[in-house]
């Protein structure tokens, strides 16, 4: 019981702010072996072989900056799982993953309880969530669609539109831009699939509303509103290379339901390439 008592003041001291001289240092990587041993007066004599201090970039955090620590979890990171670990945030932002779970002092702790930290999912194709679909347009349909995805794993997210008519999208931007503009918002833009596919590849899109692009159309749009940030389209089809050249700085244009040959789309790709290649991809 007294080497129990003793370990654990030691090792938050160890941890506390300003122990290696500076209020600016804490420890990350607290994989150290020690060794117990008690004397015959039962003092205990606790032998330190390795330390490891945070990285550069939390060093520099001030003491008095509020951290949380995410601990007793599985952690998913590039390099595979990692146990005995945690997560360190600071202003809602992760600040490091690190390979201890000793408690930083003065950090607010989070018990995973054993289950899976993993990274936030960001939805960039989604039509709706808890039995609404973003092109009703309205608030209350986006937040009750949001919301559901916000608690299976989503942090951040693009509700998207199957071929819709011009009212719809513009109903659909304007509570876009609407959610955006709030503190910590999850939405990230809006997504368009469509309208302007291929009829042979309309799948399951509205037909009536799939058409050739309209720059009657898209200009104004594009102009009144800058919460698009995707637009789905088949490059085949006439004044689609002058659709992909105007716009393809602002908004990330991606081939769908199209039935382009390959030299069509290495076109449509050499028009825009950086844009497409990411989307595309995705």
């Amino acid at each position: 019981m007294f080497a129990e008592i003793f370990f654990r003041i030691w090792r938050r001291a160890v941890l506390r702010p300003g122990i290696f001289g500076s209020p600016e240092v804490r420890i990350t990587k607290c994989h150290f072996d020690y060794s117990l041993k008690i004397t015959f007066n039962s003092l205990l004599v606790l032998k330190r072989k390795s330390l490891t201090l945070l990285s550069k970039k939390t060093r520099k955090l001030k003491a008095h900056i509020m951290l949380t620590q995410i601990i007793n979890g599985k952690i998913l990171t590039p390099q595979g799982w990692l146990k005995d670990g945690s997560v360190l945030i600071s202003d809602s932002k992760i600040l490091e993953v690190t390979n201890c779970d000793l408690a930083v002092v003065g950090a607010t702790l989070i018990d995973a309880k054993g289950m899976y930290i993993v990274p936030g999912g960001v939805e960039i194709h989604v039509h709706g969530g808890g039995g609404r679909d973003f092109m009703e347009g309205t608030e209350d349909a986006f937040r009750a669609a949001v919301a559901t995805h916000m608690k299976h794993g989503t942090t951040s997210i693009f509700p998207t539109l199957s071929s819709s008519t011009i009212p719809m999208i513009r109903a659909a931007a304007e509570t876009t831009e609407k959610l955006m503009a709030e503190k910590d918002s999850p939405v990230l833009g809006l997504h368009l699939e469509g309208h302007y596919f291929n009829m042979k590849m309309a799948g399951g899109q509205i037909p009536e509303n799939i058409k050739n692009p309209d720059p009657e159309e898209y200009i104004p749009l594009l102009e009144e509103t800058h919460c698009i940030k995707r637009w789905d389209a088949a490059p085949e089809l006439p004044g689609a290379d002058k659709f992909i050249e105007k716009f393809h700085d602002e908004v990330a244009i991606s081939l769908g339901h199209s039935t382009a040959s390959y030299e069509i789309a290495s076109k449509a790709f050499a028009a825009f390439s950086a844009c497409l290649e990411i989307t595309a991809s995705s």
